[in-house]
């Protein structure tokens, strides 16, 4: 696992630990973010999405999928400035920022894997799948579906 993959897959352990007592004890998370506790079945709901994309991010990081790492990337990098207009706009509490920091940081932390790799985030490389449908392409994407490692995965995609 590259070390990119690597910062993807632990921090799915981060979005599970965000999801979990959002399911099993919403009123905690409630409130420890000063919401009130009532209607539990909106925020039981969003922890099964939060949980979902734990899993997507999981399984992403441990099949080496570089081009998701950089879209992750991109939009993680925004957490903070979007909370930052959300408490600006809105008046959303300031310290909701506390809890967007941990995201953030991750999102630094594969950005720097990803660059140690020679990948620029802003920019990332061709998902090998796509346009004609060509046998090659096909191939890749059949590699991608049976579990096929990333290395697998390069080297298919650099023969499209």
């Amino acid at each position: 696992m590259s070390a990119s993959a690597r910062t993807i897959f632990f921090f799915s352990f981060y979005v599970f630990a965000a999801g979990l007592p959002m399911v099993v004890a919403p009123e905690l998370v409630l409130g420890l973010l000063q919401l009130p506790i009532e209607g539990l079945d909106w925020i039981r709901f969003l922890g099964v999405v939060v949980l979902i994309v734990g899993y997507y991010y999981c399984n992403l990081g441990r099949a080496g999928v570089v081009p998701f790492f950089c879209w992750s990337v991109q939009m993680r990098i925004l957490i903070v400035p979007v909370f930052v207009a959300l408490i600006l706009v809105f008046g959303m509490r300031p310290f909701y920022i506390a809890f967007v920091v941990p995201d953030f940081l991750g999102a630094l932390w594969t950005w720097s894997a990803l660059r140690k790799d020679g990948i620029n985030p802003l920019k990332p490389p061709a998902f090998g799948v796509g346009g004609s449908g060509s046998a090659p392409k096909r191939e890749a994407l059949a590699g991608i579906a049976s579990g096929a490692s990333a290395a697998d995965y390069r080297d298919r995609a650099d023969r499209v």
